[in-house]
């Protein structure tokens, strides 16, 4: 927010045309845009059920151990989501029962987010924690919104938050 700040109260010094600021940067986005060419959002969404099932099969292997001891039941799934650019699609996702009757879901937000090439939900009940995906097949806890802060996702990071879920905190 200091960025936003900054430029909204600027310093006598420093005023800056924010008009011009504004208009130079969407040139520079028409510009990289055109040279690209069209998005593919067919292979976007491909690219996007590839990572989302990768994910679930990640979080299986960390939570194996656990499910085979008898302290949690991993559900698997789908659900059909639509989204603008990519259409509709059936998007997979897990749910997580444990014996006291608490069941944490892992679900796909969506692939176009603001600041992340999507977001995955971990949720019980209103308590929750979001998943980015920063790039192709790399995920990144958001452990704080203001400002945002992430961990690069590993197992110890998952298993942390899930605690902190469960555990009510």
């Amino acid at each position: 927010m200091g960025v936003l700040r900054d430029m909204l109260f600027p310093s006598e010094a420093g005023m800056n045309d924010h008009r011009q600021d504004l208009k130079e940067l969407l040139v520079r986005k028409k510009q990289q845009a055109e040279a690209a060419g069209p998005v593919d959002w067919s292979a976007v969404r491909d690219r996007w059920m590839s990572d989302l099932a990768g994910l679930c099969t990640e979080i299986r292997g960390w939570l194996g151990s656990l499910e085979r001891e008898g302290l949690l039941t991993i559900e698997g799934g789908v659900f059909a989501r639509v989204e603008e650019q990519l259409g509709a699609y059936d998007a997979p996702f897990l749910k997580l029962r444990f014996p006291e009757g608490e069941v944490v879901e892992v679900r796909p937000v969506a692939r176009v987010v603001l600041g992340a090439k999507g977001r995955v939900d971990v949720t019980l009940g209103a308590r929750r924690f979001m998943l980015f995906r920063v790039e192709p097949g790399k995920w990144e806890l958001v452990e704080g919104l203001s400002p945002i802060s992430t961990l690069p996702l590993t197992e110890e990071v998952f298993l942390s938050a899930l605690f902190a879920l469960l555990d009510g905190e």
